[in-house]
């Protein structure tokens, strides 16, 4: 049977260029550090192997040191279409708790950069702009969330991750490795912003 490794990682960092009266104009890096990416496939003592076998992989942490060349995968928000509205001035405020929030459907078009190989990239994303309850449709957020509708599909071979030692050497595809080991990953995120002065 195919492992399909179960992980994640709560260490991002970024910005995002917000423009809000046409949200087509609007740009983003996002960067997550791979170096802390920790596995839940098994919810046993097991996961602690596969977390240390995937980093290493990945070659963000070889034999406990940090790759500070491989830690960080970045997408790059190149541009956007497909858009619920284009100006976020137009979108209708809704209740959220004590506050507003107007919500955005859009897809966006960028390049996903992971172990030193980048790949273009679309993904159908929900972003959820907070605000003051009663705050102007123009005023400035107070908080940016972005979720993704659906997984990213990463192909391990197109990032050249691939089996290595402990030391980081690579390791040919076995076929035990090839029957175990699915050869993809979906990836999803569910991120905040904040915006600056």
């Amino acid at each position: 049977m195919t492992e399909h490794i179960v992980g994640d990682t709560s260490a991002a960092a970024g910005t995002l260029d917000v423009t809000p009266h046409d949200l087509t104009r609007s740009r983003g890096l996002v960067r997550v550090d791979l170096s802390t990416f920790n596995t839940s496939t098994f919810h046993s003592e097991k996961d602690v192997d596969q977390t240390t076998h995937a980093r290493t992989w990945l070659e963000a942490v070889v034999d406990g040191k940090t790759n500070e060349l491989m830690r960080w995968a970045e997408y790059a928000i190149r541009s956007i279409d497909g858009l619920s509205a284009t100006d976020l001035a137009m979108v209708a405020a809704t209740k959220d708790g004590s506050g507003d929030v107007r919500t955005v459907t859009m897809t966006v078009h960028g390049d996903l950069l992971i172990h030193g190989h980048q790949v273009q990239k679309d993904d159908v994303v929900e972003v959820s702009f907070h605000y003051p309850a009663g705050a102007a449709a123009d005023s400035k957020p107070t908080q940016i969330a972005i979720k993704a509708k659906q997984p990213i599909r990463v192909v391990l071979k197109e990032y050249g991750v691939e089996p290595r030692d402990p030391a980081g050497k690579a390791l040919a595809w076995t076929t035990n490795l090839l029957s175990k080991v699915a050869d993809t990953g979906d990836v999803t995120f569910d991120l905040g912003a904040t915006p600056g002065p």
